[in-house]
Parts: structure tokens; C-alpha cells; sequence
């Protein structure tokens, strides 16, 4: 289960477009134009994040804030041309986490998105990705109905690896090697961990979430869908 992100907005090329580039950017991503959509979409998607025009249909829609916030705990981020003190103070008063001016960058926001991803994630102690649940405080990994407690030196490696896909990074061999206790001269150590690790990986995700060997570099995280997975 991957972060889900509602984006709702009546510029309807803008609102594929960012749909589409969140996908991309690894999000479960979905688009609706108008205000029963958006609240039917809310109810089914149960989304983490909210992308929300403040207008729609000429109308400002500050009731779509509060009916948000009473259903979830879904961060809520406003877009909007509206710069003027008034509309943001009554966005934040209703509930909004933030207020995007338009127009804005598209990957100054995906930035900004990751680092919520980041806080939902150090509060929940779960990590989802790939159809894969890994919980911190319990150190187990599950997916396609099997479960697997892992070592803590694994787990750490884990984490590590999360929060550089999370930065669209890897993770360098120096950065690696104090992390799990593995001293420099340990390579083969090293070697046997990731390898124990990506043998964990293959079984709670049927090889979907993989470590990426960069050599010379370091280790990646990366997603494979079920088709590709398979073919490979």
C-alpha cells in the first residue's frame, strides 16, 4: 500500500497532469473536479494527503476543509490563486496543513509531499510500500499474507534504504557500514546482510520491493510491478 493522494481541482489538464506526475513519483494518486466527487472519492480513497483547490466552480469551498479533517487525519494541502491574508487564514482555521500559491512547481510540491510522507510515517512507525508493511516497533515485515520478523541489523538497513527511496537517493556503502555495525573491513558481512535481507524482501513481497545493487556506489530500494516481477 503505497501513500494515497486526492487531488481536486476543476482545471481538469491540471489536475491530469498532476495525477499523472504523482503516480510517477511512486504516490497512489486520484482526480476529481467538482464537490460531490470530491466528497465520494474522500469516503472511498480514504486518502493520507489532500491536494485541494480552494474554488471550485467559481465557488470558494472551505466546508470540503472541514468535511475533510472530520472524516480523517489526512494532511490537507490547498492550492489556490488567492493570495490575499483572508482566504489563508480561514483555510488554516478550517484545518488546512498548508497553502500552495498557484501556479506553482510541480516538484517543489513533490517535495514538499515527501516530507509529509515522512512525517506520517516516524508517527505511524509504519512503512508501507510495494504492498508491503514493515512496523518499526515490532520489526516485521508482511505482504501477500506472510509475515517475517527481521534481525535488528536488517531492520536498520531497511529503514535506511526507505528514507533514501523516499528522497528519490541510495545509500552509500560508507553511510551503510556504521549504521548496521558493520565495521569497513566487514565487506563480506555487508554482503551477507543485504543478501539476507533481500531474501526477506522475495518473500513477504514476491520480489515487487528489491535492493538495487549500484556498484561501486552503494544500494537502492526500488519498486517492481507483479508482471514485471515475474518476467524477470
Amino acid at each position: 500500500m503505497e501513500i494515497s493522494i486526492l487531488v481536486v481541482d476543476d482545471h481538469l489538464t491540471f489536475n491530469k497532469t498532476l495525477v499523472n506526475v504523482l503516480n510517477k513519483e511512486g504516490f497512489n494518486a486520484a482526480g476529481c473536479s467538482d464537490l460531490y466527487s470530491a466528497r465520494h472519492l474522500f469516503e472511498r480513497m480514504n486518502p493520507d494527503i489532500v491536494l485541494l483547490d480552494i474554488v471550485l466552480g467559481g465557488e470558494k469551498v472551505f466546508s470540503l476543509i472541514e468535511c475533510f479533517r472530520r472524516q480523517n487525519n489526512a494532511r490537507i494541502l490547498v492550492m489556490s490563486e488567492h493570495n490575499d491574508l483572508r482566504t489563508k487564514t480561514i483555510c488554516y482555521e478550517k484545518g488546512a496543513d498548508d497553502y500552495i500559491i498557484k501556479p506553482f512547481c510541480l516538484y517543489e510540491t513533490i517535495y514538499k509531499l515527501r516530507a509529509i510522507v515522512r512525517r506520517i510515517q516516524k508517527e505511524n512507525r509504519r512503512i508501507m510500500i510495494g504492498g508491503l508493511i514493515f512496523d518499526e516497533t515490532t520489526r516485521t515485515l508482511s505482504g501477500d499474507g506472510r509475515q517475517i520478523a527481521l534481525q535488528p541489523s536488517q531492520a536498520t538497513l531497511f529503514r535506511l534504504l526507505y528514507d533514501k527511496y523516499v528522497d528519490q537517493n541510495y545509500l552509500s556503502k560508507a553511510e551503510t557500514f556504521p549504521a548496521t555495525g558493520c565495521l569497513i573491513d566487514e565487506t563480506s558481512r555487508l554482503h551477507t546482510l543485504v543478501a539476507r535481507l533481500r531474501k526477506n524482501l522475495e518473500y513477504v513481497s514476491s520480489n515487487r520491493v528489491r535492493i538495487q545493487t549500484l556498484y561501486g556506489r552503494g544500494y537502492a530500494l526500488m519498486i517492481c510491478d507483479c508482471e514485471a516481477a515475474g518476467n524477470k
